[in-house]
């Protein structure tokens, strides 16, 4: 319970940098028959978020989903945010196997990844800022122990991929 309320502390803080994505996370572990929920803050009332994931055949970024922001604001970090939230039940997409692999077939045990990034409408930044597990324990460490600030912080400890999170789909028969 201290981790979620931590973590949720923070992902806010770093949301009044720019608009963001805090779950999933990279690492995540995605079930194609379970909806795929997206949580995340916009910079503006109403913006229209954009979910994009990464076609390993063709090898281009396709829109999976979108949704809009509230027009309620929350005030986080001197600045008005807007949540959003939506889920993608994956294995309705059309050739979904082609979001984890290449040949757009699951036909071996293995470990499969989906990457997905996302975009706020006029948004401040192209993509939305992500995270992933490492990133959060490294912002903790730097704002607690380093006494940085926390913009320097959250940058400092982005991962290589911070505009998209990569889910990790295992198939075992």
């Amino acid at each position: 319970m201290q981790h979620t309320i931590t973590r949720l502390a923070i992902l806010a803080a770093i949301a009044s940098l720019s608009a963001c994505v805090y779950s999933p996370v990279t690492g995540d572990h995605l079930d194609p028959d379970v909806p795929l929920g997206f949580h995340g803050y916009a910079s503006a009332a109403g913006a229209t978020v954009n979910i994009e994931a990464f076609n390993q055949s063709s090898e281009t970024w396709e829109q999976i989903g979108s949704t809009m922001a509230s027009s309620t604001a929350v005030e986080l970090g001197g600045k008005s945010l807007y949540g959003w939230s939506t889920s993608v039940s994956v294995n309705e997409l059309a050739d979904w196997e082609c979001y984890v692999d290449s040949d757009c077939s699951i036909d071996a045990e293995g470990t499969y990844e989906m990457r997905v990034r996302f975009e706020e409408e006029g948004g401040s930044l192209k993509r939305m800022f992500t995270f992933d597990h490492e990133s959060l324990a490294c912002t903790l460490e730097a704002l607690n122990s380093q006494g940085k600030p926390l913009v320097e912080s959250a940058w400092d400890c982005r991962t290589a991929a911070y505009d998209q999170i990569t889910l990790s789909y295992a198939v075992v028969w």
